[in-house]
This record gives C-alpha cells, sequence and structure tokens, in this order.
C-alpha cells in the first residue's frame, strides 16, 4: 500500500508516490484478495488490511472486490472486540484508525481492516 498511514512518523512518505502508483496499488491490491480467495475455503474468513488513509486503498479496492465476487460477504467488527479502543469502525463494520488517535499517547498509525467471509 501507500503507508500514508505512517505519515506522522514518516512525513515524507506524502512525496514517494505519485496519483499513478495508487493505480498500480490498487491492481496489486485486488488481486492479493483474488489469490487469497482462491486460497480459503468455504467459511473461511479473509482479513484485509492496509497502512493508508486513502479509501481508493481501503474500502473501494473492498467494495470492488465484493460487487465482483457474490460468494463472499463481509462480517462486521464490532466495537466490543477492541478492547479499549472506542470510535474506530463504520457503521458497516470497517476498521479505520487514524494518526490522532490515541493522540495522548503520542498518536498512532492510521490503517484500514475489514473482515471477509467466504460463504461458497
Amino acid at each position: 500500500c501507500s503507508a500514508t498511514g505512517t505519515i506522522r512518523r514518516h512525513p515524507e512518505i506524502i512525496w514517494q508516490h505519485s496519483a499513478s502508483d495508487l493505480t498500480v496499488l490498487q491492481e496489486k491490491q485486488l488481486n492479493l484478495l483474488n489469490a487469497a480467495l482462491e486460497m480459503v475455503k468455504t467459511s473461511g474468513l479473509i482479513i484485509y488490511t492496509v497502512c493508508s488513509l486513502d479509501k481508493d486503498e481501503g474500502c473501494r479496492v473492498v467494495n470492488k472486490f465484493l460487487k465482483k465476487h457474490k460468494n463472499v460477504k463481509k462480517i462486521p467488527i464490532k466495537e466490543t472486540e477492541l478492547i479499549g479502543l472506542p470510535n474506530l469502525t463504520s457503521k458497516s463494520g470497517d476498521l479505520r484508525t487514524m494518526p490522532y488517535h490515541l493522540k495522548e499517547m503520542g498518536g498512532m498509525d492510521g490503517f484500514y481492516a475489514v473482515r471477509l467471509q467466504r460463504t461458497f
């Protein structure tokens, strides 16, 4: 991924990728998801995560993947699973952290994660 989620520790990251790089990265991410789907059995789980703040590498890649594969569904991540880390999940159950989370402890890296399940 573009690693933009690590920007608080690596501010130079914004200069390391161009817009065209993002397209290549999205294609690689979709290829990885497709490969994972071939390897996981029915009812098996795939955890997709990127250390990127860009929705084009996170939820948009996942949505594109889900549109193509009707045998995969999203299993929402619940806040109760994130021991002591509130407000990190979306209404649809995606996990998204930002550099300003846990600011009292110096912040944290930004990343996106989703849990997917092969249904057949």
